[in-house]
Order: structure tokens, then sequence, then C-alpha cells
């Protein structure tokens, strides 16, 4: 993770994608803690994908910043997190997934899930 001074609030009313200006369907990069809405689904429903399109972005830049939360699943459980990497394209477990959302402000310990998980 990248100590660039961000702090994510805990509170999901205040989460917005930083590109679309979307409430609904976000993800947290954990490396840099940028917000993006996730992919557009076949229904029209999800997200403009400014999630995905920001770690291709830092990709190519030579950042490989691959693992993303869901920000309306984060529980003291656990939460949803995706890796972009090319390896993995999916969902993945964390172990440090509480640690790594300490450093951007959020205590998963007080946190409740907000929005649909996707396994």
């Amino acid at each position: 993770q990248i100590d660039n001074g961000k702090k994510i609030s805990p509170d999901p009313s205040t989460w917005v994608c930083e590109e679309s200006g979307l409430k609904e369907n976000l993800w947290l990069n954990l490396h840099d803690g940028y917000i993006g809405s996730g992919r557009p689904q076949f229904d029209g429903s999800g997200g403009t994908g400014a999630a995905l399109r920001h770690y291709e972005v830092e990709k190519s830049k030579g950042n490989n910043f691959p693992l993303a939360v869901k920000l309306g699943t984060i529980t003291p459980k656990g939460a949803d997190v995706y890796s972009y990497a090319p390896d993995e394209d999916d969902m993945v477990e964390n172990p440090d997934l509480a640690r790594h959302l300490a450093h951007w402000g959020i205590n998963m310990m007080k946190m409740e899930k907000t929005e649909k998980t996707m396994a």
C-alpha cells in the first residue's frame, strides 16, 4: 500500500466513484485508495467499470495495484476482494484485509453490509 495521505470515510453515504459520481457498486483499490464503480452488468445495473480502468491505467504506468474490495460488503467477518491480476482475475482471499482497510481509515470491525456480495 502506498502512503499518499488519503483516508476513506467509514460512512457509506459519503462513498462515491471518483470517475462517475455513482454511489453504488463501489470498489476501493487497496493499494492506492482509489474508489471506482464496478463493471456494468448485462441488465444495465452495476457501474461504469471505473475500478477496472483505474487498474489498467496504473498498470500501464508500471504500478501493479490489482486488489480491490467491494465497499458495501465489508463486515467484521470479511468482504468481497477481487484481484485484477491476469493470473487471478477473480475473487480472492485477503488475510490482511483488516490491516489494509485500516490503512485507509476503515475499521472493518465496525462495518455493516450494505450491498449484495459477489459470491
